[in-house]
């Protein structure tokens, strides 16, 4: 694959994985209003923790493989950066501590996932 189809390949897999975050954009509020903070922050962690442990087997098929892989980032991305001002009184600097960690993998897994694809 040259240079120019692979930066071509990558702008479309992120345009198509920019609807699903959307969409759970939109419907944050309800899942935070029904479920509590909690368990959409868990469930975030881990759809972009399960994005980051799939590229090892999708990275010689870009379709649906890194596509999949993309749109589980988007959504756990989405997830957990629409945490609607959750309190450090429990814990101090707790949401600071976990949205770090999560930014480092995120950028792992794509650092992997780019390493894996070209």
């Amino acid at each position: 694959m040259s240079q120019k189809d692979s930066i071509q390949m990558a702008a479309y897999l992120i345009f198509l994985s920019y609807p699903f975050a959307l969409l759970t954009s939109f419907l944050c509020g309800f899942l935070y209003k029904r479920l509590g903070r909690r368990i959409p922050v868990f469930i975030g962690f881990l759809f972009t923790s399960a994005a980051m442990g799939m590229v090892p087997w999708i990275c010689n098929k870009i379709f649906p493989g890194v596509y999949l892989c993309m749109v589980l980032q988007m959504i756990g991305c989405t997830l957990i950066l629409n945490a609607p001002l959750i309190n450090d009184c429990i814990m101090p600097f707790s949401i600071v501590t976990a949205l770090t960690f999560a930014n480092i993998f995120r950028a792992l897994g794509i650092l992997c996932a780019i390493g894996g694809l070209f």
